[in-house]
């Protein structure tokens, strides 16, 4: 049996997507993530939730909405932060995410073993964008350029007062959402619209150029 089309509704996005070499049931693609947006998402959440994912799916869009060929990563991120796959440019940061998602919170840490907040932003930053962040969350709060939530980019840091002054950072994703090591979780996905974060936020800062 085959699956020779995919029906995809998303924001801005309506359209019927043809496979250009259609694949069998048991090899599609089928990351969908259900989203509970007063919940963080969390490695075990997406795993419970995606079939076995390929590597690349290519579409026929007659549309035209430049969807020609998109990842399962580039999806199922679509889905996590409910917005367009289009805006997802950036897969080195997502597949960073995805080796990331799901280790344990060490306070001092910076290895998969274990790794707090701070060593989690720096080394996101270091390997990614190629800057270099001071180690602690207050050290990079005081070292980059404050911004108001309506100016937040991919990449910028998002501070909360946890236990006493700046003690935890986030990076920011998009669409309201932040990728962080939480004490609880590990390393997941959160909102900044989520009741114990937006009771808690301090600001938002980029390291400057």
């Amino acid at each position: 049996m085959f699956i020779e089309d995919i029906q995809f509704v998303q924001k801005g996005v309506q359209s019927k997507l043809t496979l250009k070499n259609p694949i069998s049931k048991n090899e599609a693609d089928t990351a969908i993530v259900s989203k509970n947006k007063k919940h963080s998402i969390s490695n075990e959440s997406i795993s419970s939730t995606i079939i076995s994912v390929s590597p690349t799916t290519h579409i026929d869009n007659s549309k035209g909405n430049d969807i020609e060929m998109c990842t399962n990563r580039i999806f199922k991120y679509g889905q996590i932060l409910d917005i367009e796959v289009e805006r997802i440019n950036n897969d080195s940061l997502y597949q960073f995410i995805d080796n990331w998602i799901g280790t344990p919170y060490r306070y001092g840490g910076s290895t998969s073993e274990g790794i707090d907040c701070s060593g989690f932003s720096g080394m996101l930053h270091k390997q990614i964008f190629g800057t270099m962040l001071p180690r602690t969350a207050k050290d990079q709060y005081e070292s980059c350029i404050k911004l108001d939530t309506s100016e937040l980019k991919e990449g910028d840091l998002v501070f909360f007062n946890t236990r006493g002054g700046v003690s935890h950072v986030g990076v920011y994703l998009m669409n309201g959402y932040f990728v962080h090591a939480s004490t609880k979780y590990g390393v997941i996905i959160s909102s900044l619209a989520e009741g114990y974060y937006k009771q808690r936020f301090i600001g938002a800062g980029r390291m400057g150029e």
